[in-house]
């Protein structure tokens, strides 16, 4: 703890003149922040002195940080926040303003005094707020203790002895939540784990169609398309030979030695029959071969209602059947 040092009337010269630095033992003394200083941190430093000197170190730590924005190059006043934050018991601002006052008057007189001062103040918060270790699985969680935002996983921070409760929250995962007690020689290491959430059912508007199941209809057009061409076949060979029976029966009818009439009449029938079996023949055949084709090369699946359009690719590739 600093104590109280007299200034002698050099030393309240050189302060008028702006080198408060070099003075560092300004809190509760009734002393202006010399020339050129703006009004409001003056005014604010002659407040906070005198709530200081009522012990109301956390009014005084107000003003004096009001003070210190609108003049951030005084170590004056860097130094008397850090004093009253200290009397406060508010070990981090303290220590903060404490290391701001070395920062701006590293010649200080007192300059080992007051770091001796914040090593006692770190000590003191490692010891009733020590640094703690908080990860999660996975990592970059958004993390809450208390209800306050910490930051994004793994974090290490300052937490009083005592209870906490810790909530860690990540797109995709249900939140974790976990009561942790620090205590003065417990633990400064914690883990949190996140548990995927289960995907959302889609509603009936974005449900994905239901995958076509499949269809027999392909088998049953290759059986039927083979058949029309079998029976095709079948049909056009009865019609070749009823072509070549028919010609035979020309032949012999025309035969100047052919016989009797009724031999002439039989022969004639045999003609006629062979041709209408013929021409029996080649129709069933050219109609059963068209079907078959057709079947074959007809579309699987047409574009729409209707759709009537022949498709090569099977026969031209050999990729149907």
């Amino acid at each position: 703890m600093l104590t109280y040092r007299p200034i002698t009337g050099l030393a309240m010269t050189a302060v008028l003149l702006g080198a408060w630095a070099w003075a560092p033992e300004a809190v509760a003394q009734d002393r202006s922040l010399g020339p050129g200083a703006p009004a409001l941190a003056t005014t604010r430093y002659e407040a906070g002195i005198a709530r200081y000197r009522a012990g109301d170190y956390a009014g005084a730590a107000s003003e004096f940080r009001i003070a210190l924005s609108a003049m951030p190059g005084s170590a004056i006043l860097a130094y008397n926040l850090g004093k009253a934050e200290e009397r406060a018991q508010q070990w981090e601002a303290a220590l903060s303003a404490y290391t701001r006052y070395l920062e701006l008057a590293p010649l200080a007189e007192d300059r080992a005094e007051v770091q001796t001062v914040v090593q006692s103040i770190q000590s003191t918060l490692d010891r009733v707020k020590p640094f703690t270790d908080i990860e999660t699985e996975p990592p970059g969680a958004s993390l809450l203790v208390d209800g306050a935002e910490i930051g994004m996983t793994p974090v290490k921070v300052r937490l009083p002895i005592g209870a906490h409760d810790v909530v860690a929250s990540a797109p995709g995962y249900a939140a974790a939540r976990q009561r942790i007690e620090l205590a003065p020689e417990g633990p400064r290491k914690f883990r949190l784990t996140l548990e995927p959430t289960p995907a959302s059912a889609p509603s009936a508007s974005t449900q994905a169609p239901p995958a076509p199941q499949p269809s027999t209809e392909p088998d049953t057009r290759r059986i039927l398309a083979w058949s029309a061409v079998g029976l095709g076949a079948v049909a056009l060979g009865f019609g070749v030979h009823q072509t070549i029976t028919a010609a035979d029966a020309a032949n012999q009818g025309a035969d100047p030695g052919a016989g009797d009439a009724a031999r002439q009449a039989r022969l004639r029938e045999d003609l006629d029959a062979a041709r209408l079996g013929m021409g029996l023949g080649f129709g069933l055949g050219a109609a059963f071969l068209g079907a078959g084709l057709a079947l074959f090369l007809w579309p699987e699946s047409p574009t729409g209602p209707g759709a009537a359009a022949l498709s090569f690719d099977g026969f031209t590739f050999g990729g149907r059947f």
